[in-house]
């Protein structure tokens, strides 16, 4: 409860006024509750019910049977999940840590969902099934079954199990229960939105690509960041390195400015003679504190710099370029699950993972991402390229433009194992 202000403690310390603050603060709360939705409608998943009709033991997965107005009727406790998740009150009682009678303190709290047979629904769900709730009247109806845990659960596992569900649950929200942030990256959040194509993912590529990352590469063969001077010293801003970022940098300022629909310079304006281009010499350099030399991170804008001509636009994080194509905004460009798609992989896919940042505070930023750029296939792998990145040899001092890792794809270009990458941004027209 947040500390009181001098004007909530004048009604603290004066009971009449006490009693009309705090009878006004409940009105709040119930006209809160009581106003109308736009949404009617919701993803959830159920977390209890089973076979049986035993409502007294102490099992976790007993649904009460009944009757309303005649109707026979099963009451389950659902958790809402997806784009609905923020809807929950309470933690998932499948986390980590959570001690039996805690689990089963957790379920009891959650919201209620009621199944009555109708021409669409006919039996009632599984535990752990995908299920749709309607709210009328303040209750939660169970409308819909988009996937019935008894046809698509674990078979290493007993239905209706403990182990059972909490594998059920795990796919559901993506997979992340042994990840650093619970789910709770935005990335992570991202790849649940998802809806899986029913077909194979394939797009058509940046072919450009190859071309402009073998370029940026052989420029950055026998250099590094680090170069350009390292902290406390100076930078050097006249050295190749800090030029080749302010190019990059000087690059996304004008395609920002493009997609603002202000006047801005095509790339062919001031490269490949960009180092005696008085406009990208007067480009500011970011400067961070967490890398030796002080450059603030630059891969995300190397990202935009190799995909140039292919519409993928710009930005200085990795997430938020994702973001940008999620919500629609980059015409012809798709974001993709690959940890629940089949994705056939092309040059000019950009495949993204989360990455571990320390906040002060000794948590982990939930936005920290990291990008690359499928460059070149051969045969059944492809390969991947990136910046500000470790130099091999110098693992730990990122600050370098390169190939970084070889992916495994079957005889048909799919992916077989995404590795620590989530999600993919694919041109597709």
């Amino acid at each position: 409860m947040p500390k009181p202000s001098k004007l909530s403690g004048y009604y603290l310390n004066n009971s009449r006024k006490s009693f009309d603050h705090t009878i006004n603060q409940v009105l709040d709360v119930v006209e809160e509750a009581n106003r109308p939705e736009k949404r009617t409608e919701f993803f959830a998943l159920v977390i209890s019910g089973t076979e049986t009709t035993d409502t007294t033991s102490p099992g976790f997965f007993d649904r009460l049977f009944g009757t309303i107005a005649g109707i026979p009727t099963a009451k389950f406790k659902i958790r809402f999940i997806n784009e609905d998740e923020q809807r929950n009150r309470y933690e998932d009682p499948y986390g980590s840590g959570f001690s039996d009678d805690i689990r089963r303190r957790l379920i009891s709290l959650h919201e209620d969902a009621y199944f009555e047979p109708t021409a669409g629904i006919t039996i009632p769900p599984s535990p752990g099934s995908t299920v749709v709730v309607r709210k009328q009247n303040g209750i939660y109806k169970i409308i819909k079954v988009i996937g019935d845990a008894s046809t698509s659960g674990n078979a290493k596992s007993t239905k209706g199990t403990k182990s059972w569900f909490e594998e059920r649950a795990a796919r559901l929200n993506g997979g992340y229960e042994n990840s650093s942030f619970g789910g709770r990256h935005v990335l992570e959040k991202m790849e649940r939105k998802i809806k899986p194509s029913s077909n194979p993912v394939i797009g058509v590529g940046a072919p450009d690509v190859l071309p402009q990352a073998t370029e940026e590469i052989s420029f950055w063969a026998d250099k590094h960041e680090s170069q350009a001077g390292l902290k406390p010293n100076p930078t050097d801003k006249n050295h190749p390195v800090y030029r080749r970022v302010q190019l990059m940098q000087y690059y996304n300022l004008q395609m920002q400015r493009k997609d603002k629909g202000k006047s801005y310079r095509k790339v062919e304006e001031y490269y490949p003679n960009y180092v005696d281009d008085e406009k990208v010499k007067k480009t500011y350099v970011l400067m961070g504190q967490d890398s030796k030399t002080g450059f603030m991170h630059w891969s995300a804008v190397s990202i935009s710099w190799i995909m140039r001509g292919s519409g993928f636009g710009t930005s200085s994080g990795h997430v938020y370029y994702a973001m940008s194509i999620a919500n629609g905004k980059r015409e012809g460009w798709e974001v993709h699950s690959l940890l629940r798609e089949k994705v056939k992989i092309l040059v000019g896919d950009i495949v993204i993972k989360t990455r571990k940042e320390k906040k002060d505070d000794g948590t982990y930023r939930l936005d920290a991402s990291h990008g690359d750029v499928i460059y070149r296939i051969s045969g059944n792998t492809a390969y991947t390229v990136g910046g500000n990145v470790d130099k091999p040899g110098v693992t730990g001092d990122r600050g370098w433009f390169g190939e970084i890792r070889a992916i495994a794809l079957d005889n048909e270009g799919f992916l077989t194992n995404p590795g620590p990458y989530i999600v993919v941004l694919k041109k597709m027209k």
